[in-house]
């Protein structure tokens, strides 16, 4: 099987949390990173345990409790509740389904659309098939450009690859200094 990984960046945005708890649960070892080139990702399966984490975040769960979510989540025949102590019991509620699927949704779309080639841009993130930058095309979104206006100047790029362009810039900001704005 073929593991999906994302930024933790990503995974803040997808599961709803502060950065600060996700880098949290890796250092207690209750998500487990690896490497894609320099950074550090997450599997995309555990957007779910990030959310359900943050919903339990007043608890103040052990690790070793935390861990116990993870891997019950991650079961393939869990069941919808887990009693962490005889008075502590987890249910599984929708939230979390609608969580897990919004992340596969846009891991599969990013990775469908959004491209990273040395040859084009200096492997700035562009929308695949053409030259059109992932961040351009947000900020145009982001600027009030409709959809008609955007289907006009760019009619090769389809409606789902515009909204995970969107996605995909607020959780991967450009790094270094700001452009300066057009005169």
């Amino acid at each position: 099987m073929t593991r999906t990984l994302i930024t933790r960046r990503e995974a803040a945005r997808l599961s709803g949390i502060a950065e600060t708890t996700v880098k949290k649960a890796v250092d207690q070892g209750v998500v487990p990173t690896r490497r894609r080139g320099s950074q550090s990702c997450i599997e995309v399966q555990d957007v779910p345990v990030l959310a359900m984490l943050g919903l339990l975040g007043k608890m103040r769960l052990s690790p070793t409790d935390k861990r116990s979510v993870r891997k019950w989540l991650r079961s393939s025949d869990s069941s919808t509740e887990l009693e962490l102590a005889p008075a502590l019991v987890v249910r599984r509620v929708d939230e979390i389904e609608q969580v897990r699927l919004r992340a596969e949704r846009y891991a599969a779309l990013r990775d469908r659309w959004i491209v990273r080639d040395p040859a084009i841009k200096n492997a700035e993130p562009v929308i695949r098939g053409s030259r059109v930058s992932v961040h351009t095309l947000a900020d145009r979104i982001a600027g009030g450009d409709s959809d008609e206006v955007l289907e006009e100047d760019f009619p090769h790029i389809p409606a789902e690859a515009r909204d995970i362009a969107v996605q995909f810039a607020r959780a991967n900001p450009r790094r270094g200094r700001p452009r300066r704005p057009a005169r």
